[in-house]
């Protein structure tokens, strides 16, 4: 029997929310994807037409029993068991035509020819590989040769990410629900044309079609180790520093790996790079979901954390968070210090960029607490960061990371405007597109300086306080 319920809607009351929710994910998307003023037009009528409607029929049964209710759901018949995106829709993760659930190489590379269980057909001139003197990459079965055209960056991952295929294919491949925390290792290849800052992509006005690690960053394999092998691992590894990164909202598995490693190479690291994945859903519709899963999140990368500092007890450990990642990685270290106080020293850097956390709970409850043993807390924050401006408008109040007006300020943190910077058009994720930035977050991981002793960075006094902006 269907159910059904009626949910009244009152746009000038917090009874709406979910369409403000809804409207303001539109604008960022319209924006974001060039949709013209027309299309735009005829989403916000919708919305209007439902305000004088007053009331939403939503019928809440799941007849695939895949998570998403029939009236969202695009595929309502969907195979028991299969993975689903958010829309309901069968996952085919490499586009081959297989659906996840039937394909035994679920992210097989882009470009090939694949039988009907979904594995890559290799073509015969691939069975052969000639080595030839001059620079150049080629592919022997599953294994990437190096040469000088690209690096191998080896990037390490903790993740409570579903796992997609099977777990001893060489390109592991996460999803987008929660599982139990798995540890392992990403092989990213840089390009020797790599640009600071940048992820380089095939792009389509360069009539290039498929990844090429010569030109591309690229996540080349991948394996999974249980949690004491995962320790040894990185215990062999040379270098005394741990670089942990915890990616924000609308983020895959896949691209946390390239940024890791990106940043690691263009920073010079001299450590472990490392990254925490959690389930974010990778797509701007996934707002509030990845909301409920960064919270879920939160004692996986507490424990984590936790980890690291008793099992490396001659490491230091580099902590850079990036927007609703900073949720998750603050609570988890003010439930540390609180709870085990001698762990704080083993932190040497926290380094908060562009925090999506509600700024007055950020300064009464978060803030005090991160920096009461001392700890060094950096916070790099814009006043142009349009996801940030997103996100106030679902939530309702000022976000950390936005510089504005209200810039905020907290003695004991060293807060570093960086409204001049040139970034994306989102203005999100300067943090690791700009050369600026990186070489802010070098000397301040390098050469532990502080911020009036970076060359790139000059004083701000406001009514509040002090705090520092990039110079133009």
């Amino acid at each position: 029997m269907v159910k059904q319920f009626r949910v009244r809607l009152l746009l000038k009351t917090n009874k709406m929310k979910n369409l403000k929710i809804c409207l303001t994910l539109i604008v960022v998307f319209c924006l974001s994807s060039c949709v013209s003023k027309k299309k735009f037009d005829a989403l916000e009528k919708k919305v209007n037409m439902l305000e004088e409607i007053g009331t939403l029929t939503i019928y809440d049964d799941d007849d695939d029993q895949d998570g998403i209710i029939n009236v969202l759901d695009r595929q309502p018949d969907s195979k028991p068991g299969c993975p689903v995106d958010v829309k309901g829709i069968e996952l085919d993760s490499d586009g081959d035509g297989i659906i996840d659930c039937h394909d035994k190489e679920p992210y097989s590379p882009p470009g090939y020819e694949v039988d009907e269980e979904g594995v890559v057909v290799v073509p015969a001139m691939y069975e052969d590989v000639v080595v030839v003197e001059e620079p150049a990459y080629y592919y022997v079965g599953e294994e990437t040769k190096v040469t000088n055209e690209f690096t191998l960056v080896d990037t390490y991952f903790a993740t409570d990410r579903n796992l997609i295929g099977e777990a001893d294919h060489p390109q592991l491949e996460f999803g987008t629900y929660r599982d139990k925390v798995k540890y392992g290792k990403c092989v990213i290849s840089i390009p020797a044309s790599h640009q600071v800052g940048q992820i380089e992509t095939p792009s389509w006005w360069r009539l290039e079609f498929r990844e090429d690690p010569g030109k591309h960053v690229m996540y080349q394999k991948s394996e999974i180790f249980d949690k004491d092998g995962f320790f040894e691992e990185i215990q062999s590894i040379e270098g005394k520093k741990m670089l942990l990164f915890v990616h924000g909202y609308n983020v895959s598995f896949v691209n946390a790996a390239k940024r890791t490693a990106q940043m690691a190479y263009d920073l010079s690291f001299p450590g472990v790079p490392l990254f925490y994945s959690w389930p974010s859903q990778a797509s701007l519709s996934g707002y509030i979901v990845d909301s409920q899963n960064i919270e879920y999140a939160e004692p996986n990368i507490k424990q984590f954390i936790i980890d690291l500092i008793v099992q490396m007890p001659d490491h230091e450990i580099y902590i850079v968070a990036h927007s609703m990642g900073n949720r998750g990685v603050t609570k988890a270290l003010v439930s540390i210090f609180k709870e085990n106080p001698e762990h704080a020293a083993r932190i040497k850097e926290i380094i908060l960029t562009a925090p999506d956390i509600d700024a007055q709970i950020f300064k009464r409850d978060i803030a005090p607490n991160l920096i009461m043993h001392g700890n060094s807390v950096t916070l790099y924050s814009s006043s142009t960061d349009k996801a940030l401006e997103a996100s106030k408008a679902i939530n309702g109040y000022q976000r950390a990371g936005d510089a504005g007006g209200n810039i905020v300020i907290i003695d004991g943190i060293e807060t570093i405007d960086a409204t001049n910077i040139s970034t994306g058009f989102l203005g999100h994720s300067y943090f690791g597109e700009t050369r600026s930035v990186l070489n802010d977050i070098d000397l301040l991981i390098d050469n532990g300086l502080k911020a009036n002793e970076r060359n790139g960075l000059e004083k701000e006094v406001s009514k509040t306080g002090t705090y520092w902006k990039f110079k133009q």
